[in-house]
């Protein structure tokens, strides 16, 4: 925030594809309970230090987690990877859920995004995955139109009432790439 405060956003878990696993191809979120609140908690500590040397705005962290004895989970060890002073990757899912659920806000304690009540009016927790590499061949062709056809046909379109459902992105690249994103 411009005046100093810092906000945790959100926290994700990225998923890695590609030939040798190397390559961002989407997220999700929350990121695994195991080690979410340290995540945070080394975050907001990196987001103070910057904003006292004056930085503003949007800003991740790339965290590794690893566990701390070979085949124990309930242990990690977290190694930052680096700062990014950007948007980045999960930028446009979690803008995509914001916004989407124009009451929402993340609750620090329990890791997750709030929106939405259930039959007895407590807020209900949001969660998603998203993609910007869905990719096929068999895609090559395809106009927009047929996917949001197939999403409609398929019941997975987004709800405004139950604020779920899929949102479609990138669409413009399925005719020639067979590729779109999907949050």
């Amino acid at each position: 925030e411009d005046d100093g405060t810092v906000r945790i956003l959100s926290t994700h878990e990225q998923v890695l594809g590609g030939r040798d696993g190397q390559v961002y191809i989407g997220c999700r979120f929350p990121c695994d309970e195991p080690y979410r609140k340290a995540i945070q908690d080394m975050t907001m500590k990196v987001g103070k230090a910057l904003a006292a040397k004056g930085a503003s705005e949007r800003f991740g962290v790339d965290f590794l987690a690893v566990p701390s004895r070979p085949w124990d989970f309930s242990e990690w060890t977290l190694h930052a990877l680096e700062i990014n002073l950007r948007q980045g990757g999960t930028t446009h899912p979690y803008e995509t859920l914001r916004l989407t659920t124009w009451d929402g806000y993340f609750d620090y304690d329990s890791g997750t995004y709030m929106s939405g009540e259930d039959a007895e009016g407590n807020p209900q927790a949001k969660f998603y995955v998203a993609s910007d590499n869905v990719a096929d061949e068999r895609y090559v062709g395809l106009l927009p139109s047929d996917l949001l056809h197939i999403m409609k046909k398929n019941g997975i379109s987004f709800s405004h009432d139950t604020r779920t459902g899929s949102i479609f992105h990138m669409m413009g690249a399925i005719s020639q790439y067979g590729k779109f994103g999907v949050t």
